[in-house]
């Protein structure tokens, strides 16, 4: 104790005190700094358990929030039905539609041996000026129809045993077209004669001749004629 209150040397008293409170001060030092590492480890740990802790209560508070909004879902919104079960019942409903439709009947073509024949025109009439001739159906069928290139429709202009024209020479001017023939009622076709002799589809450049003329029209079996005058042009 002696020798640490009163320094024993060479070297000044004041030499001594100064080296002592410079070892002091660095031990308090040291003491410090032993304490702050302490605590701030601790501080550490608890900082690193913390968000551990709070997660885990997070993760289970938000199970029981999850099931009860899937169940208010599910209670306030009905469930569609699905579309399905109505699809199938479109076809059946088409069939249904097309089964209280009747069909059209077809009507049969007219039998030769019913129909009649008669052919319309005027008399007298002038060479070079054409002129229409009325070709009418009658049929005692209740309903049938006339195919005029089917059934070879035709009409034939001669003077005696002379063949003057016919429908028949040129394919242009054969009658066209189906006719919708009712029993007792007159259905007319036209065809026009030029008034002219023809040598196949060509007319000749020659006036007719003055005199009597017959239009003959035959629609398959069935015929009809026309007599007229034909004056000089």
């Amino acid at each position: 104790m002696q020798g640490w209150l009163d320094p024993i040397g060479p070297l000044p008293a004041s030499a001594y005190w100064t080296r002592r409170v410079l070892v002091g001060v660095l031990v308090v030092a040291l003491a410090v700094l032993v304490g702050v590492g302490v605590s701030r480890l601790r501080g550490d740990r608890a900082v690193v358990g913390t968000p551990t802790t709070s997660n885990s209560v997070s993760a289970d508070a938000s199970v029981p929030v999850t099931a009860v909004d899937e169940t208010a879902v599910s209670e306030s919104e009905p469930v569609p039905p699905a579309s399905e079960e109505t699809t199938p019942q479109e076809p059946a409903a088409a069939e249904s539609e097309a089964e209280s439709t009747p069909a059209e009947p077809v009507v049969a073509a007219c039998e030769p041996a019913a129909l009649t024949v008669r052919v319309d025109g005027q008399s007298p009439v002038r060479s070079g000026e054409p002129v229409a001739l009325s070709v009418v159906l009658t049929t005692s069928e209740e309903h049938c129809t006339v195919d005029l290139a089917a059934t070879d429709a035709q009409l034939v202009v001669a003077s005696g045993a002379d063949h003057i024209w016919a429908t028949g020479d040129c394919p242009d001017w054969h009658p066209q077209g189906t006719l919708d023939v009712l029993k007792d009622q007159e259905v007319p076709f036209e065809v026009t004669w030029p008034v002219q002799r023809a040598s196949g589809c060509e007319l000749a450049s020659t006036a007719l001749g003055a005199g009597t003329y017959v239009a003959t029209a035959s629609v398959g079996s069935a015929s009809g004629r026309f007599v007229m005058q034909v004056q000089a042009a």
